[in-house]
């Protein structure tokens, strides 16, 4: 059940996006414009992806689908803030996070994309006057025709919860000051990227304590690691000698794959993510060069 209605106002004009809403520092990073309130728990918002971005790279003429997770993830703190009474300083929580694309909606013609999200927030729960559990759905249209569907919740902690939460890492400029030295990039043709800050995988020797694993974050906001992280894992393209074994594409991460729009819904990698050889098992005793996942140092997205 909503706040009472009258802390809701209707309106029909839209109001613009500050950057504090979207807690960004770099105002040319918003991709948020305006908002406004459709109903009780119902928005509309628009938004533009820019022609290019130094980040959000487009490739074979269509943009990043990472510019429609940044773009849903700026409109939690917007609709927190601004909607439902959550005071700056609070910190928000993902708890789930899923989308459907549509690839042909998705391209890229030279110039910014103008977007318009619908948003419907349920199962929204209180503390107090304040929410502290947000459900979303988003509908994200681009001139008239849907691009994506977006669904996620997050819940909104105040600052005492969250530092026992995150322990030492609550503290981003202290955990920054205590990180590990970053080990050199792992190059940059094999993950589609143009600057070193934007590598966050580095290479290891292969042996019998050869893996796999995540260094501290070492960014003033830890959704660029996120960003950059799920980026390397869905755009790394691997030697063209290494063979890949069988695969369920139920079992891939959702955001690493596009869903076409035919009337029976199937799952097809995004040119990005295909790797070059063939899905056979590997060779005996063939061992695929590990890589070991690296902080970017660059700042938020």
């Amino acid at each position: 059940m909503s706040i009472d209605l009258a802390q809701h106002s209707l309106t029909s004009r839209f109001e613009m996006v500050s950057a504090d809403h979207t807690h960004k520092t770099n105002q040319d990073e918003m991709l948020l414009r305006s908002w406004r309130r459709t109903g009780p728990d119902t928005f509309t918002v628009t938004a533009a992806w820019p022609a290019e971005h130094r980040f959000y790279v487009s490739r074979l003429g269509l943009y990043d689908p990472l510019l429609l997770s940044e773009t849903v993830r700026q409109t939690l703190p917007l609709l927190s803030h601004g909607a439902y009474q959550v005071p700056f300083g609070h910190q928000l929580l993902w708890k789930d996070f899923s989308w459907t694309l549509d690839p042909a909606a998705s391209r890229a013609d030279g110039g910014p994309a103008e977007l318009e999200l619908h948003i419907s927030c349920h199962e929204v729960t209180y503390r107090r006057d304040r929410a502290s559990a947000i459900s979303l759905t988003v509908e994200v249209e681009r001139g008239g025709q849907t691009l994506a569907t977006a669904r996620t919740r997050f819940t909104i902690q105040d600052r005492t919860v969250y530092n026992r939460l995150r322990g030492a890492y609550a503290d981003a400029a202290a955990a920054t000051a205590r990180a590990v030295p970053l080990p050199p990039p792992a190059g940059l043709s094999p993950f589609g990227r143009d600057r070193f800050e934007d590598v966050v995988l580095a290479a290891r020797p292969t042996g019998p304590t050869a893996g796999s694993s995540v260094s501290t974050p070492r960014t003033p906001c830890s959704s660029t690691t996120s960003w950059t992280t799920l980026r390397a894992c869905s755009s790394w393209r691997p030697p063209a000698r290494r063979r890949w074994p069988p695969h369920t594409p139920g079992r891939w991460p959702s955001r690493a794959w596009t869903r076409t729009s035919s009337d029976t819904p199937r799952w097809t990698p995004p040119a990005c993510c295909t790797p070059s050889a063939s899905r056979t098992p590997p060779r005996s005793g063939s061992a695929p060069t590990s890589t070991t996942a690296r902080s970017s140092p660059a700042t938020s997205p």
